[in-house]
């Protein structure tokens, strides 16, 4: 009866909600970003990011593409949004395009861009739409490559 050995039950671990990695007001980053969990930016970000949760506050600037299961936007995202759940406050400003399965957007928000409902838009390919057509904008390459890909003046060869 008491011979044999127990051990204790193994419980599952309780699953704790992870503290949100924040982007302060005033922080200003450059590089893309990646997270298993929620991501609040309050500063300004230039590069793309890829998370469970993104909240961008009223006074964030975001200028790359944005991948999330959940995007709350109550500032400024320059850049294509991909995400399940969108939401645009009445402050938001996206100049964009917007690929959803659910979206919301309150009086006021401002959108410059394309919205499509899909699936599954976080696992839409990222270069399934130019970057030009993203933001409107020249990607940084076209912008900074001085013009290498236009003809050589003739008479600069004289």
């Amino acid at each position: 009866m008491f011979s044999k050995s127990r051990t204790p039950a193994t419980r599952p671990a309780a699953k704790v909600p992870a503290t949100p990695s924040l982007i302060s007001h005033g922080l200003a980053i450059t590089g893309d970003l990646y997270s298993d969990g929620e991501i609040q930016i309050d500063g300004s970000v230039t590069g793309d990011i890829d998370c469970q949760r993104l909240v961008i506050g009223e006074q964030a600037v975001v200028k790359g593409e944005v991948v999330a299961e959940t995007v709350v936007v109550r500032g400024t995202i320059e850049g294509r949004v991909r995400g399940s759940d969108v939401s645009l406050s009445k402050s938001a400003r996206v100049i964009g395009d917007i690929m959803h399965r659910s979206l919301s957007m309150e009086a006021g928000a401002h959108l410059e861009g394309q919205v499509k409902r899909v699936d599954d838009p976080r696992a839409l390919e990222s270069t399934a739409m130019p970057k030009l057509l993203q933001t409107g904008k020249p990607t940084r390459l076209e912008a900074h490559d001085g013009g290498a890909d236009r003809k050589p003046d003739v008479a600069a060869g004289l």
